[in-house]
């Protein structure tokens, strides 16, 4: 097994992230929930070093954040105007919500977030009951492309190949 495949299954039960940290050099820190600590483990691949790096604390797994964002999720995109997706931020433990630049001012006039600034406004009537984040974006609209085909292909890695698959968009 590679090291983050390791790592999510040893501490599947306490795992609130994992992402790479580029500023410290080669490091992956790993939040888990709980204070119990986990020392930090050092790989060597030829010159290069790798440090994992346990950070303890966190308030939810990344199983429980991403079962809240899918429970709630729907519920949002009747009532919050604008809303072009999300998903779970491993390194804050926030659910995060991308919400199209012109809407987050509409929305913030009805009452539906509150005024803070934008990037760190909070959802009224939060349906995940943790953290949530709105980080404004783009418009995002007519991204389905119909008649689109699968296309599969594997890509090379230090462990062997990748298989994905692409909509050929």
């Amino acid at each position: 097994l590679g090291v983050i495949q390791n790592v999510r299954m040893l501490y599947a039960d306490r795992l609130a992230g994992v992402y790479i940290d580029h500023a410290a050099g080669h490091r992956v820190v790993v939040r888990l929930t709980g204070s119990e600590a986990v020392p930090n483990e050092t790989y060597q691949f030829g010159n290069d070093q790798l440090v994992v790096d346990y950070q303890v604390g966190a308030e939810h797994t990344l199983a429980d954040l991403q079962s809240r964002f899918n429970g709630g999720f729907a519920s949002l995109q009747q009532r919050m105007p604008g809303l072009q997706g999300g998903y779970v931020d491993e390194r804050t433990g926030e659910i995060v919500l991308e919400v199209a630049n012109d809407a987050v001012e509409a929305t913030a006039g009805r009452q539906s977030l509150s005024t803070a600034a934008a990037r760190r406004s909070q959802l009224v009537d939060n349906p995940f009951g943790v953290a949530t984040r709105i980080d404004p974006t783009g418009r995002i609209e007519n991204q389905v492309i119909k008649g689109s085909g699968d296309m599969a292909f594997t890509q090379s890695t230090l462990s062997g190949g990748v298989n994905l698959t692409c909509t050929g968009a």
